[in-house]
């Protein structure tokens, strides 16, 4: 073992990742529906139960992503992904 590994074994990143990126898909769609970010982040607090500001979805908007965006590939998976996009679409409904 090389003395980088080593290193690494002993100490972990501290560098944190956004929350966000969980819910990465929802905050896109929203925001090609055009829905403001106050909405959005109202939308994360009332469904995702995740506390988030303006100008953190501005950033996290504007930033390039790391990370791929998720892809459903199991059955049962593609059926709550629906469920999710329902109840997205239900939250919204109120606002049309």
């Amino acid at each position: 073992m090389g003395k980088l590994e080593k290193w690494l074994e002993k100490n972990k990143p501290l560098k944190r990742k956004s929350n966000l990126f969980e819910y990465q898909n929802e905050i896109t769609r929203l925001n090609e529906l055009g829905y403001t970010q106050n909405q959005i982040a109202e939308y994360l607090k009332e469904v995702c139960q995740t506390e988030t500001t303006q100008q953190n979805l501005s950033r996290f908007l504007k930033e390039p992503k790391k990370e791929p965006m998720k892809v459903v590939k199991e059955s049962h998976k593609v059926v709550e992904e629906k469920a999710k996009n329902s109840d997205l679409d239900n939250y919204f409904a109120k606002y049309k």
